[in-house]
């Protein structure tokens, strides 16, 4: 099966014929490039805005030695954090200890 190579005439026929199709084709991917430039413009002019609303606040629920350490590291990378605990006080379990493991050291 071989097949002719085109001459420049029924290629010049065959460029007429399409010609409305590949504008018009043309004509919708100027538009979706337009479109897709558009949404990155947007996503770029909004970045700041979500990157300073995307976490600034932490809770931590449990006001125990791990949630006082957790909330400490967390104001200390510059978010602000509410510390939920359900008793009176912090430190949990720890605050009823009257020695801590391993140097038996006083933990009041």
């Amino acid at each position: 099966m071989s097949t002719q190579p085109r001459t420049a005439e029924q290629i010049r026929a065959s460029i007429a014929a399409n010609q409305s199709a590949l504008a018009t084709s043309l004509t919708e991917l100027r538009g979706e490039v337009v479109a897709i430039a558009d949404w990155r413009r947007q996503i770029n002019r909004n970045r700041p805005k979500v990157l300073a609303g995307a976490a600034v606040a932490g809770f931590v629920i449990g006001g125990g030695i791990a949630g006082i350490q957790s909330a400490l590291d967390l104001a200390n990378s510059g978010y602000y954090v509410y510390l939920l605990e359900k008793s009176p006080s912090i430190g949990g379990v720890m605050s009823q200890l009257d020695k801590t493991f391993p140097t038996n050291d006083c933990a009041m």
